[in-house]
């Protein structure tokens, strides 16, 4: 249930943030999304700098940063869980 929760709350920031952006109002800062992402919310994140958002798609920080970030987490969880 966290993972899912995480990632949903996460993908829901980065479809705020992007509208704020539109609307030229208060942004979240990007260390709240790296945040988030390591706590889990990497999944919500990539998929936010995905159609139909594309939030965040341009910076290389979460282009190449995000998916690197799902790997590691994917096999922490993949050795943890042989334990």
């Amino acid at each position: 249930y966290y993972f899912s929760l995480i990632n949903i709350v996460s993908y829901i920031m980065m479809w705020r943030d992007k509208r704020a952006a539109k609307a030229k109002i208060w942004r979240t800062p990007e260390k709240y999304f790296w945040f988030i992402a390591l706590l889990g919310g990497s999944l919500g994140i990539f998929l936010g700098t995905r159609s139909p958002i594309y939030h965040k798609a341009a910076k290389q920080s979460f282009t190449i940063g995000i998916p690197i970030l799902i790997l590691v987490q994917v096999v922490m969880v993949w050795v943890l869980g042989k334990y």
